[in-house]
């Protein structure tokens, strides 16, 4: 039985162009999945019979010459491939090397891929040191035990690497770090000879010297090296402590001198333990300049940040005696303010506080101190906020 399909040339047109279509995306696929060679490549004459006429070739070889893939194997045991350095051409590494600048056009272009390493500085040991030290430090400005040991572990580190550290190869960095060792408490002993070393570049050498000067107590010697150095021109860890130690040699009476260097250094080091003892120091200025609004900011700052820290105590003493001469002078310190410290201290810490602070208004006869300080214990023991009957013992 016969069939005849009956197209239109249209319909033809269509089915033929459909499987012209079709067998050209197959034959593309195989193509650049590698089942057939691509007509479009430069390596198209290569084709499947040419690749196994080559095989058969190497084969043959490797027949004839049997020890020729042990050789190459020892070889490449022996002599491993080298890497070339940054920075460093072809031309200058290896046996080889000599004719790798001559290589040009196709060769160039088919090199093989060259490794490249980089020289990186060794990390230097004293740097590590005074970098734990000042974590230890942290931790206790906010109050954390346990975590990196304890400061005088630390500086016994610190001290152990500075016995190895020559001056005449120290790196600017580490003198700077061991700037910034002695500003944070660290052993002034046996450092001269290092110091003198120090190079003139940077005012690293007057750095040190005032630096070693200020530590050991020789203010004068200080005095000649350290205020006229721009802490700005050192990195932040040591630029906040050199504010520091140019407030404390500023004289009494520049008060705006004082504040601004103390708030550049608790700028500069937030979170540290530089911050917290810049925020201390500052209520000290406030109470000598005589400036309430000033002492409140700075005590409500302080206890927000560091209600925890291993100087509470210092804070406690120092707050204490503001509010008192605040109290004597008729420049009461706002109660929301001394209500927020009592609040954010530890409750022995706060009924202490209270404790002194009440015995001082009955002996001063500070009567309004004396209500807040009542009504503040009531609301302790009964935890309340109700005014006491002990207001009446004090009033």
């Amino acid at each position: 039985m016969k069939f005849r399909l009956r197209l239109s040339k249209k319909k033809a047109a269509i089915i033929g162009a459909f499987v012209l279509l079709t067998s050209g995306g197959i034959i593309g696929a195989a193509s650049f999945f590698r089942y057939l060679p691509n007509p479009m490549s430069d390596h198209a004459e290569l084709d499947v019979g040419s690749q196994l006429e080559n095989e058969d070739k190497t084969s043959e070889v490797d027949k004839e010459h049997p020890d020729n893939s042990k050789k190459t194997e020892a070889e490449s045991e022996e002599h491993p491939p080298e890497t070339i350095r940054e920075g460093q051409s072809p031309a200058d590494h290896g046996q080889g090397g000599q004719h790798a600048a001559a290589d040009s056009g196709e060769d160039a272009a088919h090199a093989p891929p060259v490794a490249v390493t980089y020289e990186i500085p060794a990390r230097s040991d004293l740097v590590e040191a005074v970098k734990q030290l000042l974590e230890v430090q942290t931790d206790a400005a906010f109050g954390r035990k346990g975590r990196s040991g304890t400061q005088r572990e630390a500086i016994e580190k610190v001290q152990a690497k500075l016995t190895l550290l020559d001056g005449k190869k120290a790196t600017r960095q580490e003198f700077e770090v061991l700037a910034v060792y002695l500003l944070s408490g660290g052993n002034p002993r046996g450092l001269s000879e290092i110091i003198k070393d120090a190079p003139p570049e940077y005012h690293i050498g007057h750095l040190l010297t005032g630096v070693r000067a200020f530590v050991v107590g020789d203010i004068e010697k200080a005095q000649e090296h350290l205020p006229q150095l721009d802490a700005r021109s050192y990195p932040p860890v040591l630029a906040s402590r050199l504010f520091m130690a140019q407030a404390a040699l500023t004289p009494p009476d520049r008060v705006k001198d004082q504040q601004r260097a103390l708030e550049l250094a608790a700028s500069l080091a937030p979170g540290t333990l530089v911050e917290e003892a810049a925020y201390r120091r500052l209520l000290l200025v406030a109470v000598s300049s005589s400036n309430v609004k000033l002492f409140s900011h700075f005590a409500d700052r302080y206890i927000r940040r560091f209600p925890n820290s291993a100087y509470v105590s210092e804070f406690v003493t120092t707050f204490q005696n503001g509010v008192l001469a605040f109290e004597e002078a008729r420049q009461p310190v706002p109660r929301r303010v001394l209500r927020g410290v009592i609040e954010a201290l530890p409750p022995e810490i706060s009924g202490s506080l209270l404790t002194r602070l009440g015995r001082h208004a009955v002996e001063a006869g500070h009567t309004n101190l004396c209500k807040f300080v009542a009504g503040e214990e009531f609301r302790a023991k009964h935890h309340v906020d109700k005014v006491s009957n002990l207001m009446k013992l004090y009033g």
